[in-house]
């Protein structure tokens, strides 16, 4: 008879999902992956018609791992009948809401899902390993994978106003009429600000003005180039994990539009779009700021959005009736783990120390196996918080669980070498 491994799986991104996906075909895991919500759904606020995923459609929930796999990208497209005329639209990437229907249709197909429960709190039991209080009951698993971690983020000065604020992940709940006539100001420089720009003015919405400040100093595009792609590789993250956690941090800082530029196709469309809108249909209410930094409220009146000429070291003032805050995500170590939380050791307040495959270091020995999938960009590199290597990292996760290597994933060349060549690097 089978030993059978019981993982527990909380919240179900794209990360969790491709982990469900590959343990479907694991014979000796019994999983249960639980979510809050009703059904699966990736960003909502963002599927606009025209926005873009920056990955390839090959880094998707399993090919990494198993290219034969029957919940590939490319197995959807076959069943939906679809895949000929995909293949003649000749699509460089693939479209948010395509990819986004992929995963609803994989997720379709696995019985592990447990929609409609969310999880109250983790607990430790030296006989049963992790107790999973859900709001469908306790559950109890030897092996726990994390797939919740990054939340919106806000600056703090923006409850210290009385107009609409409203995060990019929540875009489409918006209700547009309240942007007629207005003084609509977007903070952001990256491709969900840009996504953005784009739908308004595609909407042909009658704002007041549209103001769009940018911390950088100018609209940085994507760099994907191939060997700047590397970098989303096994080998890389390897080299990575190994580096001292200052030496990390700069080199992050190093490679930002190596995953926070915009598509080089989405800015050249804007630019168009902003061109016509300027010279053909003769509008002037749309003003661009890079170098910018909006930094407050001013007290006395709550419109008046206090920025910072970053360059030039001034401040001054734009008028807001409206803010859209495209301001990315922060990692947050989940609540519900607040009573396991004081026997992980952690590198930073919310980055919890990880080995090679993912799994979380006790300061006292437990013999459960607690993983994170998602906000580890400090400690595993630039390709974690993006899908580049969902199924590979999914898959050294469930070799780690099982015990052996039931997805084999050898060494994957890279034409660069990451490291000290003191060793063999003709290899």
């Amino acid at each position: 008879m089978q030993f059978v491994t019981r993982v527990g799986c909380i919240g179900l991104g794209p990360f969790n999902l491709s982990f469900a996906a590959l343990a479907k075909n694991v014979p000796s895991v019994f999983l249960e992956c639980w979510e809050a919500r009703k059904k699966f759904n990736w960003h909502p606020g963002l599927l606009l018609p025209n926005a873009y995923m920056q990955t390839s459609p090959l880094k998707d929930l399993v090919t990494l791992a198993d290219p034969t796999h029957p919940l590939s990208f490319l197995s959807f497209l076959k069943d939906k009948g679809r895949l000929f005329t995909y293949l003649n639209a000749k699509q460089k990437q693939v479209k948010r809401w395509e990819f986004t229907a992929y995963m609803q249709w994989a997720a379709a197909q696995l019985t592990s899902i447990r929609y409609n429960s969310e999880v109250k709190d983790v607990l430790w039991s030296q006989e049963k390993g992790f107790c999973v209080r859900t709001s469908s009951g306790m559950h109890y698993v030897q092996n726990l994978v994390i797939g919740a971690g990054l939340v919106p983020y806000l600056p703090k000065f923006v409850e210290r106003t009385t107009i609409p604020v409203i995060h990019s992940s929540r875009f489409l709940s918006w209700d547009f009429q309240q942007l007629v006539k207005k003084r609509v100001v977007i903070v952001g420089g990256g491709q969900s600000a840009t996504d953005i720009v784009a739908y308004l003015l595609d909407m042909d919405i009658d704002f007041y003005a549209l103001t769009w400040i940018n911390s950088r100093n100018s609209w940085w595009s994507l760099d994907d180039s191939p060997f700047v792609n590397e970098l989303f590789s096994p080998r890389y993250t390897h080299y990575f994990e190994h580096l001292k956690p200052h030496k990390r941090a700069h080199v992050l800082r190093a490679q930002r539009y190596a995953d926070r530029g915009i598509s080089l196709a989405s800015l050249e469309a804007l630019y168009e779009k902003l061109y016509d809108y300027r010279f053909r249909e003769k509008k002037k209410n749309i003003c661009l700021l890079p170098s910018t930094e909006a930094i407050g409220f001013s007290t006395e009146n709550p419109k008046a959005l206090i920025c910072l000429q970053k360059e030039m070291e001034k401040e001054f003032v734009v008028q807001a009736d409206v803010l859209i805050m495209a301001t990315g995500y922060k990692n947050k170590i989940p609540s519900f783990l607040k009573s396991i939380k004081e026997n992980m050791l952690f590198e930073d307040p919310e980055t919890p120390v990880l080995d090679a495959h993912y799994k979380v270091a006790w300061r006292k020995k437990w013999h459960a196996k607690l993983y994170f999938q998602s906000g580890v960009k400090r400690q595993k590199g630039i390709a974690e918080d993006n899908l580049s290597l969902m199924s590979y990292r999914s898959a050294q996760i469930l070799n780690d669980i099982v015990g052996h290597a039931y997805y084999k994933l050898p060494d994957q060349k890279a034409l660069q070498f990451f490291g000290h060549p003191s060793i063999n690097f003709f290899d």
